[in-house]
């Protein structure tokens, strides 16, 4: 550090331990987080059942398979690109031993 310049403790390099100094960010302070009772997500619960009592994924899917590797798909896209991408998938690959027998090579092909 120069001579004379004042820097808080907050902004003075830290040794990461490779020779390399990193800039140390401020601490952040943590909300308090409330606990809810029992009763409380139960009520909780019961209003969204009577607000929406038969929720449905965007997603399109045909069986527990076809929706697990929708939402697996989900976590990098949009439920509306999932759905573009998968169609034409699930038309012919709906089981684990489908996606098997179709192969990774001709998956790749399918996705350009």
């Amino acid at each position: 550090m120069a001579k004379g310049i004042k820097v808080s403790k907050q902004a003075r390099p830290a040794r990461t331990g490779k020779g390399t100094r990193a800039l140390r960010k401020p601490a952040r302070r943590r909300a308090a987080r409330s606990r809810l009772s029992a009763a409380e997500i139960e009520a909780l619960f019961a209003r969204l059942a009577a607000k929406m009592p038969d929720p449905k994924p965007e997603l399109e899917y045909i069986n527990p398979y076809t929706l697990l590797v929708a939402v697996v798909l989900s976590a990098q896209s949009t439920d509306v690109g999932v759905n573009k991408a998968t169609r034409p998938l699930f038309a012919s690959v709906d089981s684990p031993e489908k996606m098997l027998a179709f192969g990774h090579d001709r998956l790749v092909e399918s996705a350009r």
